[in-house]
């Protein structure tokens, strides 16, 4: 906290931060003149990612519509395969992915989101999120697409034989 004058209602001393104001719109504008070729980037890769894992790895449910969805989202779900559990798989590649929302990282609750669309809270259970950046790669796409399928098979494969 800084203390000093009662600028900002008491909540900051001093004058507005005029050099982080200026920065934050530069900033904002070229993310601006960018974002269009981001965008479309991002969709296609996006596309990609879906396609390849849907094409690879039996009994995956897309969640949510396939082309209204943000050119970064892709969220699905594994049946029979805890998703925190694919997680662990992928981090030990230096994949990094998530199961759920970061603003509710740690609960043990199904994904309100996921139920609310019709997803059981089983199901729900077995949702990961991988989420692309303005850097993401195709490289790095099809590395996903190499790594995942192979996790989701050996853990099937843990899990029945378990069962047994």
């Amino acid at each position: 906290m800084i203390h000093g004058g009662d600028q900002e209602r008491g909540h900051r001393a001093g004058t507005e931060n005029v050099a982080g104001i200026v920065a934050c719109g530069t900033a904002l504008e070229l993310v601006e003149q960018h974002r269009p070729a981001t965008c479309a980037r991002l969709a296609t890769l996006r596309d990609r990612l879906l396609a390849g894992i849907e094409a690879t790895v039996p009994g995956v449910l897309l969640n949510g519509d396939r082309k209204r969805r943000l050119p970064s989202n892709a969220n699905f779900c594994l049946r029979d395969v805890h998703g925190e559990t694919i997680l662990l798989e992928l981090e030990r590649e230096d994949v990094y992915a998530s199961s759920g929302s970061a603003c509710h990282a740690g609960s043990q609750d199904p994904s309100h989101v996921l139920v609310a669309i019709g997803r059981s809270p089983e199901l729900a259970h077995t949702a990961v999120r991988p989420t692309l950046r303005a850097s993401t790669t195709e490289v790095e796409v099809e590395r996903i697409l190499e790594l995942l399928p192979v996790a989701v098979d050996r853990l099937r494969r843990t899990v029945m034989s378990r069962a047994c």
